[in-house]
């Protein structure tokens, strides 16, 4: 080891059990023997800690996105004892997130590993939200909240039959579905399939709930709060538009 040092390299020891080199004799180093590096670059130096058996520290397995079952059997097979604590996430929910200590480091067997695991994911922010009383034939802005603007998410369309939609604004990006009369959450319409296609009011009913997707790529979801009515008629919704997921 002082011999790299004076070569002028940054080092740092690895203690590693091993039951055919002595303790303190170095097994190996990384870089391994003849690399060229610059001077003051790190090379890991591992040193033997002897045939130590149980009493020799171990790598914590790396079960990052494994399940919670699969991840504790593993850890538990290593021979350490299993803690787990819920963190919000968006990685799947009943899956490892990260572990404490970190995966590779070394431990003692039947010391304590901490695992965390994905419940619900994380809601985004709120970029806006309110009420809305939306005239027919006019268009709606769910970035701003607002009836017309200059962005336009979608509007209320009529057509020569009479019919009438919510849909996207003519060539705007706007994707959207409707789910029925459901609690209108972030989740529900983040896992929804939306479409360009137009929603008939004549299927939507007091509580109805329509995720749209907005020209700036947020997630809106839409409550109709009171249906239009007859020909021409006012729709009055509630909307909360999240920050871009």
């Amino acid at each position: 080891m002082q011999r790299l040092a004076d070569d002028g390299y940054r080092v740092v020891t690895v203690m590693q059990p091993d039951e055919s080199v002595p303790a303190g004799d170095a097994i190996g180093s990384d870089p391994p023997s003849g690399s060229e590096l610059r001077d003051g670059e790190s090379v890991q130096l591992f040193i033997s800690m002897g045939a130590c058996g149980d009493e020799c520290p171990v790598k914590v397995p790396n079960v990052a996105g494994n399940t919670q079952a699969t991840a504790v059997e593993k850890l538990e097979q290593a021979g350490f004892q299993v803690r787990t604590k819920e963190r919000e996430s968006f990685v799947e929910p009943g899956h490892v997130i990260g572990t404490d200590p970190k995966s590779d480091d070394r431990l003692k067997k039947g010391e304590i590993v901490r695992l965390f695991i994905s419940n619900d994911p994380m809601t985004p922010l709120m970029y806006s939200g309110g009420t809305l009383a939306v005239r027919q034939t006019w268009t709606v802005d769910l970035d701003e909240g607002v009836e017309g603007g200059l962005g336009t998410d979608f509007w209320f369309q009529v057509d020569i039959t009479k019919a009438r939609y919510i849909a996207p604004f003519y060539d705007d990006d706007t994707t959207l579905t409707a789910l029925g009369v459901v609690e209108p959450t972030y989740q529900a319409c983040a896992d929804a399939k939306l479409t360009s296609d137009p929603i008939d009011i004549a299927d939507l009913q007091s509580g109805s709930v329509v995720c749209i997707r907005t020209d700036e790529d947020r997630l809106s979801v839409v409550t109709i709060d009171v249906p239009p009515g007859p020909s021409p008629g006012t729709m009055e919704i509630s909307f909360s538009t999240f920050e871009q997921d």
